[in-house]
């Protein structure tokens, strides 16, 4: 019992059960229309802003516009004025992350 209450105490302290979201916004300043996701895969649309939350889960994301890639966030990064038609959610050690 002692060590369940000792791993759950370490847990909530150094955010154990970490989890990944991205939210991708019709408008400029994560205002308009917003596309969640918190799953593998892609997404496409007309966005330009976006928040992701992932640090610590093992998975990043990858943005595109045009069949390009605008890069890679594997921790937590926001953009408030970025034009962007997909987003790809991948485990960090994974090559499905492609743009085409």
């Amino acid at each position: 019992m002692r060590v369940a209450a000792t791993v759950a105490a370490v847990c909530a302290l150094a955010s154990c059960a970490v989890g990944y979201e991205f939210r991708a916004y019709s408008g400029v300043d994560y205002k308009g229309p917003t596309t969640t996701k918190s799953n593998p895969g892609k997404s496409t649309g007309v966005y330009a802003s976006y928040i992701w939350k992932g640090t610590r889960s093992n998975y990043c994301v990858r943005i595109c516009n045009g069949g390009s890639s605008l890069g890679w966030r594997c921790d937590d990064y926001s953009n408030n004025n970025i034009k962007f038609d997909k987003f790809i959610i991948c485990a960090w050690d994974s090559n499905a992350c492609d743009c085409n």
